[in-house]
């Protein structure tokens, strides 16, 4: 386990294939469930998380409660500032871990999956990474300085400007651009390509999301 750099978080948006769950949980040290994510280990029975955190309104601790009686449960009124999400990322912060990934944390409430986004920035600001996977689509948060990209099985890379603009620098990609200015409210960095195994993102300004996606 000393190896294992990971915090994973399984929460309550799509439900999470059990292979994605499997892999993640192979390369994590610490497993925590926020509220309806749990409904994704009802079904894998040589799985436990380390902790459950929430109000329990999505989840009722009746339709669970005896199975994992015995994991550390951090309760909340229903009534509370932070969603399950944040307050699972709270949790995450305390391990020793380099990396907090988040799976179910997108789904059909947009609401709750841009805020989840957004979360990737607390993430970042106590010195961690912060990366949102799904079936789909790989979003991590990325600030001023060099990213390293894999093509690794995404189809494509996009950037998405968080703050006003960005200047930013590609290498290594289908469309390279050299200190271009983008503004906050533009596509040009949507579909961008890997043409080379490894690519080089400079962010000389700003702040964006990085997604890797497959159709």
């Amino acid at each position: 386990m000393a190896n294992k750099k990971q915090v994973l978080i399984v929460t309550g948006g799509n439900p999470v294939r059990e292979a994605l769950i499997r892999q993640q949980v192979a390369v994590s040290m610490f497993v925590i469930v926020a509220d309806g994510g749990i409904k994704n280990f009802m079904k894998i029975e040589d799985i436990e998380p380390d902790m459950i955190v929430g109000d329990f309104d999505s989840a009722p601790l009746a339709e669970w409660e005896e199975r994992f009686s015995e994991i550390p449960k951090v309760t909340f009124p229903k009534e509370k500032d932070y969603t399950d999400t944040e307050l699972a990322i709270l949790e995450a912060l305390k391990q020793p871990a380099e990396q907090v990934c988040i799976l179910g944390a997108t789904g059909s409430r947009l609401d709750h999956t841009l805020a989840n986004m957004m979360l990737l920035r607390r993430i970042e600001r106590a010195g961690k990474t912060g990366v949102i996977l799904d079936d789909h689509n790989e979003i991590r948060q990325i600030v001023a300085g060099t990213t390293k990209v894999n093509r690794g099985n995404w189809s494509f890379m996009s950037l998405i400007p968080i703050s006003e603009r960005l200047c930013v620098t590609l290498k290594g990609f289908k469309y390279p651009l050299d200190r271009a200015v983008i503004d906050q409210a533009s596509t040009v960095t949507i579909s961008n390509e890997l043409v080379e195994d490894e690519g080089e993102i400079q962010l000389h300004e700003g702040m964006a999301f990085l997604i890797g996606s497959r159709d």
